[in-house]
């Protein structure tokens, strides 16, 4: 074996062992973030982004991985998404559809005359985060 194929042999090595650790510190975060929201109904706007910017950064890893070395690196990464992918997300893409149409209901329940300027705040707010989730969900069901 030439010294070349040893150093990219080794060079390959030391990218993969980086991508692994890549993916089992984005799993960790995952799971941790997963773990924190015991009720989703108070769930915030941060949790939801740092909730799915986790799954995303861990998919991104996933297929990474898969893509080079196979499925078998990353069979437990693989069951934490799927957690996430057919539990979590389908609860809270509800609670936000849910706590979106509450919010629009009691707009429209308002005195006319009333400042609604903090309450379409708030609706704007849950409209996002609706729409990132629903992105989010479109991606998994492609």
């Amino acid at each position: 074996m030439s010294s070349d194929s040893v150093k990219r042999s080794s060079h390959d090595a030391g990218i993969a062992d980086d991508i692994c650790d890549l993916m089992r510190t984005d799993a960790r975060r995952l799971d941790h973030s997963m773990d924190a929201i015991s009720d989703v109904a108070k769930i915030t706007t941060p949790d939801v982004i740092a909730l799915y910017h986790a799954a995303i950064s861990l998919k991104a890893a996933v297929e990474a991985v898969c893509k080079r070395y196979g499925d078998d690196m990353v069979r437990e990464s693989q069951d934490l998404l799927d957690r996430f992918d057919g539990v979590m997300h389908p609860r809270i893409s509800q609670h936000i559809s849910r706590t979106t149409q509450e919010q629009a209901d009691s707009l429209l329940a308002q005195d006319p005359l009333a400042d609604k300027t903090e309450a379409y705040s708030r609706l704007r707010e849950m409209m996002s985060i609706r729409e990132f989730v629903g992105q989010y969900g479109q991606g998994i069901n492609a």
